[in-house]
């Protein structure tokens, strides 16, 4: 096999990133999600960077990691699922008062709060 076809090969799918980020909240290990999502191929699909964005928001709320969330929240033009995972960071780290900043923003980003919004 050429080294060509080898680094092909090991260069990973749209699919396998957004997967691999998701399951790096399951193991906290959100260091290797912010490494993930700054794979120069997600860059290249805006529709799949906000999907892992919103993935490793979560990542990010399931560590404690609120203003790394935050900085990430900051990369994207954000959906109602960016806002509730961002919410979520904020909650679980006690930061009351981001969360509802974060409810005034989706109303002047016109982002329509949810079920889970307000649940959160």
């Amino acid at each position: 096999m050429s080294q060509r076809h080898l680094r092909a090969s090991a260069t990973p799918s749209l699919r396998t990133l957004s997967f691999e980020i998701s399951a790096c909240g399951k193991s906290r290990q959100w260091q290797k999600a912010l490494r993930l999502l700054s794979e120069p191929l997600l860059a290249a699909q805006p529709e799949l960077h906000l999907s892992s964005s919103n993935a490793c928001i979560s990542v990010q709320a399931k560590a404690g990691k609120w203003h790394l969330a935050l900085a990430l929240l900051s990369q994207v033009q954000p959906d109602v699922i960016t806002c509730n995972a961002a919410v979520g960071a904020f909650r679980a780290s006690e930061k009351w008062g981001l969360a509802v900043q974060m409810l005034w923003d989706m109303a002047h980003e016109r982002v329509t709060a949810d079920h889970i919004t307000y649940n959160t």
